[in-house]
């Protein structure tokens, strides 16, 4: 499973709907992270931030009301795992599973359910460097709701527990978290209203609304390659950035340090990725940065392509991306 050790800045946000727990500044750290993304209705512009699993989880669980029970417990379930594409042997393919939050009301091959996901997978088929590798992948949907006590509202957002999913995943053949199998839980915008769309890579987790089709790249980008977001959040960070496509001034951390031997006309060293003091490699070409794009920047690119190499013919070694910053206090 992937690990991300993190200490960092939770953001300040404005133009759309956030949960008051992220309204704040504060100085935390932790080794599970997750991403925050939206569309300001007034401008258009992608928003979003970072905060720790354990963070949002507590405070979850500590404000479910008892009507939105939310389990610690595994649960297990009749095999519902319907397979839409299959490329190969799922042990050395990337497999990625779309699960419905129970407010769908229904699943199967005619609900709304499974006609979302067809456009969500449309969304992997559109993006060339996924098309390129559709021979890699294999996608399935799960056909049941009967987990759905497992998951709450928190603040209007549905959040499961993590090991349930896991549990409900597996059923599914070969699906494997240390092979960096996917996870996309789908919630259904018309009953769910909800402003953000979120990513958990260290459980290869994404929350996505159903209206929001746009963001599932996005979002793989976060839960699949541990990018971080190229689009400014408002806000300096004190901490160095850890991910691959995003660089500070710190001797190490530097543009220079991380893709100076790939600097040319298309990729260079551009002030804001997510922290206002850290650099992105290109100017605004890239989904990370520009959510309605069909493409990664070089630098994640490049990321993306090593980790889909692993997928062949043979039993892909396990991945491990690991993303390490100092434990720094944050303003």
């Amino acid at each position: 499973m992937k690990k991300i050790i993190i200490s960092l800045l939770i953001l300040i946000f404005g133009g759309v709907y956030v949960p008051t727990a992220f309204t704040y500044q504060n100085s935390i750290s932790g080794n599970d992270i997750v991403f925050f993304d939206a569309i300001d209705p007034k401008t258009s512009q992608p928003i979003g931030g970072y905060t720790t699993a354990d963070q949002f989880y507590t405070d979850a669980k500590s404000n479910q009301a008892p009507s939105d029970p939310i389990e610690d417990t595994p649960f297990v379930i009749p095999n519902n795992c319907t397979r839409l594409q299959h490329s190969g042997d799922p042990t050395n393919r990337l497999d990625i599973v779309f699960v419905p939050v129970h407010q769908y009301g229904e699943v199967g091959s005619d609900s709304k359910f499974a006609q979302d996901v067809s456009i969500f997978i449309q969304e992997f088929k559109d993006f060339p460097q996924m098309s390129d590798n559709m021979d890699k992948m294999n996608f399935y949907r799960i056909d049941s709701l009967n987990f759905s006590d497992g998951c709450m509202a928190y603040q209007q957002n549905p959040v499961c527990d993590r090991d349930m999913i896991i549990d409900i995943v597996s059923q599914c053949p070969g699906f494997n978290l240390d092979n960096n199998d996917q996870i996309v839980i789908l919630f259904d915008q018309e009953t769910v209203p909800v402003s953000y769309s979120r990513a958990e890579p260290d459980y290869n987790m994404a929350y996505l609304q159903s209206s929001a089709p746009y963001l599932m790249m996005h979002e793989f980008g976060h839960s699949f390659a541990g990018l971080g977001d190229e689009y400014n959040s408002g806000y300096p960070a004190s901490v160095d950035p850890w991910f691959p496509n995003c660089a500070s001034e710190t001797p190490g951390f530097t543009c220079d340090d991380k893709w100076g031997s790939q600097m040319d006309s298309t990729v260079g060293c551009y002030e804001v990725c997510g922290a206002t003091n850290w650099y992105r490699p290109t100017f605004s070409d890239s989904v990370m940065k520009n959510v309605f794009l069909d493409h990664f920047c070089p630098i994640s690119t490049e990321v993306v392509d090593r980790l889909l190499s692993i997928y062949r013919d043979q039993k892909p070694m396990p991945v491990s991306i690991e993303f390490s910053a100092p434990n720094h206090i944050i303003r």
